[in-house]
């Protein structure tokens, strides 16, 4: 649960700040998380009866007061995220790449 929260929140924090800057490598990076461990998830639970919640965040949300505010809030949600994942690596699905983390927050 804790972790598709934080893929859910990495996702729509990034997806706002790609299409509010209209920024290629920003949605390049919100689509890379939905399309690899978002996606890794929801697949696993469907098998299990279950679906990943989708709610949006309210139109206009904007977790920090600027751009660097805004980056910086994306690196921590990764890191974040990243250790997570690491943590419960053993019970996360087997096509998950854990290393999507350490690739992402270099683009960051």
């Amino acid at each position: 649960m804790l972790a598709r929260q934080h893929e859910l929140l990495e996702h729509d924090a990034t997806a706002d700040t790609a299409y509010r800057r209209s920024s290629a490598p920003v949605v390049a990076l919100s689509q890379t998380i939905m399309m690899g461990p978002l996606n890794s998830i929801a697949r696993c639970l469907s098998t299990k009866g279950a679906a990943v919640p989708f709610d949006q965040l309210s139109p206009g949300f904007n977790p920090g007061i600027d751009d660097a505010s805004n980056k910086r809030i994306t690196q921590l949600l990764l890191q974040e995220t990243r250790e997570l994942a690491r943590a419960m690596e053993n019970l996360l699905p087997a096509d998950f790449d854990i290393q999507i983390y350490d690739r992402l927050l270099q683009e960051v």
